[in-house]
């Protein structure tokens, strides 16, 4: 952009006819226009960077219809290591497993949003414990990449608590929460992974 300018105004410059009054005030117009463009991209390019986390993160935009539970769940709340409480749902299979199934959810929305997903996961011998993330579904906090993998970390330390091990665990990530699915399980001995609708740049 910078070159494309530059190589307009010298070849403003070293155009005889400029040299006109009319012309010399139509070059005078052409580059306050072309300053004025310059200016605005600049501002927006400004206003992107510093409120690109308000336009990464979206918590309280909802996009479902939530539907109601069929099965028995357990409202749960984990604690982050900054000593945010996040508000989770978790789903004891009647019958005695250690499979388990550990949902991070994609951007926008409370977990009631991905309850249709628990119904319908029930229906396999496996318990699921959802979570959410901070910030989402009432929960404190502002949601950075970071904090997100903290928030990970914690729930998997939950499950661990309750005597579950990583070979137990099967981590499911949808959209944004695919990102940290990926990051869980590096290096790690986890039973599977399922990423739905991941991404490859952000």
């Amino acid at each position: 952009m910078f070159f494309t300018l530059w190589r307009i105004i010298r070849c403003i410059r070293n155009f005889t006819a400029w040299e006109n009054p009319f012309y010399i005030w139509v070059k005078c117009s052409f580059l306050k226009i072309i300053g004025i463009i310059f200016v605005i991209y600049l501002i927006i390019v400004f206003y992107v960077y510093s409120k690109q986390r308000s336009l990464l993160y979206v918590p309280n935009i909802d996009n479902y219809d939530d539907e109601t539970l069929i099965i028995d769940v357990n409202e749960v709340f984990i604690e982050n290591s900054d000593g945010n409480k996040l508000r989770s749902v978790f789903y004891e299979s009647p019958k005695t497993t250690k499979n388990t199934l550990l949902m991070f959810h994609g951007n926008a929305g409370p977990i009631e949003n991905r309850f249709y997903k628990l119904n319908k996961l029930s229906k396999y011998n496996q318990n699921i414990l959802l979570i959410s993330w901070r910030s989402y579904s009432g929960n404190e906090g502002s949601p950075t990449e970071q904090g997100l993998y903290d928030d990970a970390k914690s729930a998997i330390k939950w499950l661990q608590n309750k005597g579950y091990e990583s070979e137990d665990i099967v981590i499911y990530g949808e959209s944004l929460g695919t990102a940290d699915s990926i990051e869980m399980t590096q290096n790690k001995s986890f039973k599977g992974l399922i990423l739905e609708a991941p991404f490859t740049s952000m």
